[in-house]
């Protein structure tokens, strides 16, 4: 690597105008070959900055190391830097206590502004390096029915993008691509290496690989790697993970078999772009494998014009002419003809399109079928929102500590006054003191910062880290540092270094008491409380919440029941197998094959029409089918009517009260036999039971047999081991399933997991409660110590007079407990208003509940008392002749 000729000019500068020109003709030349050797070594990447390091390291070694050098030469920056550094050091080691707080609420609350800083910053990052972002769209559906019925998918019909390709102007490229899962096997002529569930799959063409310009080829081609049937392009991160030890070359034409009978060879190898993506897929098999293997019956396009699929994706490219709106009104002619050909009178179709930029954060449109969700834009807000709070807070702390020992610093400003020291050097020499206590909580923030990454895993990104690798983290942490240490430090530095030389040198002069510094004081801790009643408040809300999801009945059993999960492509008859055998079991009392458990994440909805008094009416309800035991073991009850019968071709069918309701019958007596959609007759009436999470109402549900399922429900007697009959249990599923993945889970557990955005959102609140709680006791520490300090003799004189300690107590403590009273008459309307919006995604609440707000209110007392008792027993048990020896 060639050497650059000059280092940083502005180094240069720094260096002669800090130390002279003496001294800095003396070392350029030595520090000029070691940047040089520097950028032969390891290149010119960070030399500029290994050159600003060694300027700084000799500046320190020229200001603080040179004893024998004369002090008339040292430049009066450097000479000010050293002394308010010792100054700063001596005044830290003083005030041990004080210092301790400073360092540890400020180091709190940056750590929590660095951890959310990192959040934001890591979610808003997604596809920001794809190229011509601005121009990338997907292509979803919208659905709406007459009855007012509405849903999204972000899939298409399978026609639609060859339709789309001849019908849409101004794109210039369009990719039509299927998501798809599968087992994997890596060679089986050789040593098989077997990989279950792999769903980051996608059957695409190299359109792919040019609107999703991400990838780099290590080998094999755009033009031919995608070409031919059976061919598969493997990403480097899972190429090496399929045949580990291989070379890339050696990786080509080797074998992958998808689903037992997909034969494919590896055809090329690519490597993504090491930033963060939504297009996370490992493997690309080419496109034209679908109408040369069995994949052709279900990603085919015959006679799917009706049938809209999530795996379906349509992602377009504009030209640059061509904007949203031009889009979207070709989209809409589409979605007309479409209507047009299906003569649906119930529901609505329209296709429209999704800005790349929304890909990562729309939660009503949402990614691909293997994503677990998107992230709200609206959390982010209130992480950024809750991240300035807590710093600010902290900030508050500081300045309320530094202004409540402004008496102690008094005698200090006169002097310095009297020897000459203007106000612009004290400023500086108390700022600098700001600087080192932000520097050094800097440090502490850290390993906090990084202990919560690992407490908080659950909710982060696996991929999250701190990011010290990054320059753009260290200039934030900088800019960081040198912003909370000038907000935190100025306007203390303004307030000490302000009284004239007669006034600091003056016995009792009281500095910093003044009104307007009293109440800036006063409004600073006010604002902390506010916001931390404001989060207990909220925090007991959303427990008190989650606790009432969570116990209330939602029509079904969920204690002692839990379920098989088996592979989509797994045959019926096996299930069936495994149903029988289990049953022999003596801890299980029922089991039942079916397609759908009673509640779950997602929806599978039908449309049935009924005639009644020569009118059609539709009804949109909730598909549950299985075997006839579904009800029993999951303990919904048959109020009415009788059992389904066990055919599949049959055409009776159950519903819930809430359908019969819909359909406008009294009884559930009076609706049986009553025909419903296609020739289904109603043969039974079921219990209401909810088929959703408690953010939705009981809806219409129907149930059906088949025979066929991808689940296994088993009831357990209550008095057994659930443990030990699910290692049971286990053990029968891997003999009728030896090369298949299959899960077992207790249905409590799945129906818990439909609240764990909430459980998250609760975890989250509680540690930012307890984070706000301690930094705003820390500050009502600062008040109370700066109120002891300011009353010393009159509490000296009360103790005198006879004054017990809780009379002195309440003395002291009675501001405190005013501003608390303010906080709450502040904070409660505050809380009770995003509450109650929060309160209202679910159909089913806790309410309006006053217990909470006067439970928050005295949590925010008692945790403010407890935090200043100690200041108030000192006080009060103070010796009274200390505190008079000078009246």
């Amino acid at each position: 690597m060639k050497a650059l000729k000059h280092p940083p000019k502005l180094a240069l500068r720094f260096l002669r105008f800090y130390s002279g020109d003496r001294y800095a003709e003396e070392i350029e030349g030595d520090l000029f070959e070691l940047y040089n050797e520097y950028v032969r070594l390891r290149g010119a990447r960070f030399a500029g900055l290994f050159y600003w390091w060694l300027v700084i390291k000799n500046l320190r070694s020229y200001a603080f190391k040179n004893s024998t050098m004369d002090r008339r030469e040292v430049h009066p920056f450097v000479m000010l830097l050293g002394h308010n550094l010792k100054v700063s050091w001596r005044d830290l080691k003083k005030n041990r206590t004080t210092s301790l707080i400073n360092v540890l609420g400020l180091s709190i609350g940056l750590a929590g502004f660095i951890l959310i800083y990192r959040i934001v910053t890591f979610e808003l990052s997604f596809d920001k390096h794809l190229p011509d972002r601005d121009r990338i769209y997907r292509v979803y559906s919208d659905f709406e029915s007459t009855a007012g019925d509405s849903f999204t998918n972000y899939g298409i019909s399978r026609p639609i993008p060859g339709y789309a390709r001849d019908e849409l102007k101004g794109v210039e490229l369009l990719s039509h691509f299927y998501t798809f899962e599968a087992d994997v096997k890596v060679d089986p002529e050789g040593r098989a290496n077997d990989f279950p569930e792999v769903n980051t799959i996608l059957l695409a063409d190299s359109s792919y690989f040019q609107v999703i310009d991400q990838y780099r080829w290590l080998s094999g081609s755009l033009d031919q790697s995608l070409k031919e049937p059976f061919q598969v392009v493997l990403t480097e991160k899972q190429a090496r993970a399929y045949f580990p030890g291989l070379a890339i070359d050696q990786i080509i034409g080797k074998t992958i078999v998808y689903q037992d009978s997909l034969k494919t060879y590896v055809s090329g190898v690519v490597q993504r772009a090491r930033h963060n993506t939504d297009f996370d897929f490992t493997e690309m098999i080419s496109f034209s494998t679908i109408d040369a293997s069995w994949l052709e019956k279900d990603y085919g396009y015959k006679n799917r014009w009706h049938s809209t699929s999530s795996d379906t994706q349509l992602w377009l490219k504009l030209l640059r002419n061509t904007d949203k709106a031009a889009l979207d009104k070709q989209l809409a002619v589409i979605s007309d003809t479409l209507q047009q050909r299906s003569n649906d009178d119930v529901w609505r179709r329209d296709f429209l399109s999704q800005p790349l930029d929304e890909l990562h954060f729309n939660t009503k449109v949402g990614t691909f079928d293997h994503h677990q969700g998107v992230t709200h834009l609206s959390t982010l807000k209130t992480l950024a929102f809750v991240a300035v709070a807590l710093l600010l807070i902290a900030i508050f702390n500081f300045i309320n500590l530094e202004t409540a020992q402004a008496n102690t610093k008094l005698k200090e400003v006169g002097i310095r006054k009297v020897i000459g020291s203007s106000r612009s050097l004290l400023l500086s020499r108390f700022l600098f003191n700001a600087l080192i206590t932000t520097v050094a909580s800097i440090l502490v923030a850290f390993p906090l910062a990084y202990w919560c990454i690992h407490l908080l895993h659950e909710f982060m990104p696996k991929e999250l880290s701190l990011g010290l690798h990054q320059f753009d983290f260290w200039c934030f942490l900088l800019g960081t540092s040198l912003v909370v240490g000038l907000i935190a430090g100025l306007y203390p530095a303004l307030l000490i270094s302000a009284p004239k030389v007669s006034s600091a040198l003056k016995q009792g002069y009281n500095g910093s008491g003044r009104n307007k510094n009293l109440y800036l004081r006063k409004g600073l801790i006010l604002f902390q409380f506010v916001f931390s009643q404001f989060l207990i408040m909220s925090t007991i809300v959303v427990v008190v919440q989650i606790q009432f999801m969570l116990e209330k009945d939602l029509g079904f059993d969920q204690e002692g029941v839990i379920y098989v999960q088996v592979p989509w492509h797994a045959p019926d008859e096996d299930l069936h197998v495994l149903k029988n055998q289990v049953t022999l079991l003596p801890e299980v009392t029922r089991a039942s094959v079916h397609r759908e458990i009673p509640a779950y994440r997602g929806w599978s909805t039908r449309t049935f029409s009924h005639f009644k008094d020569s009118l059609e009416r539709n009804f949109r309800a909730h598909v549950r089918n299985g075997d006839t035991d579904y009800l029993h073991v999951y303990g919904i009850d048959l109020l009415a009517g009788k059992m389904i019968a066990p055919r599949e071709d049959g055409n009776e069918i159950l519903i819930n009260e809430r359908l019969r309701e819909e359909m406008g019958f009294m009884s559930n007596e009076e609706v049986l036999g009553q025909r419903l959609g296609q020739g289904y007759m109603i043969t039974g009436v079921m219990s209401d039971f909810h088929t959703q999470s408690l953010h939705h109402d009981i809806e219409s549900t129907v149930y059906y047999y088949s025979q066929g399922g991808r689940y296994l429900g088993i009831q357990i007697h209550l008095e057994q081991d659930l443990s030990n009959t699910v290692g049971k249990v286990a053990a029968l599923a891997e003999e009728v399933y030896p090369n298949h993945t299959v899960e077992i889970h207790f249905l409590d557990q799945t129906i818990a997991r439909l609240y764990e955005t909430e459980k998250k959102t609760s975890k989250l609140a509680s540690l930012a409660t307890g984070v706000a709680i301690f930094i705003s006791c820390l500050g009502l520490f600062g008040l109370i110590s700066f109120t002891t300090l300011q009353r010393t003799k009159e509490i000296g004189i009360r103790k005198v007079l006879g004054a017990t300690m809780a009379q002195i107590g309440n003395v002291i403590s009675r501001e405190f407990v005013i501003l608390i009273a303010i906080a709450l008459v502040v904070s409660v309307p505050l809380s009770f208003y995003y509450t109650q919006q929060w309160l209202e995604g679910f159909s089913y609440s806790i309410g309006t509940t006053w217990w909470i707000y006067v439970l928050g209110g005295a949590i925010s007392l008692m945790v403010a008392f407890v935090s200043v008792a100690f200041k108030i027993w000192s006080a009060s048990t103070a010796n009274p002749v200390e505190s008079l020896r000078y009246e």
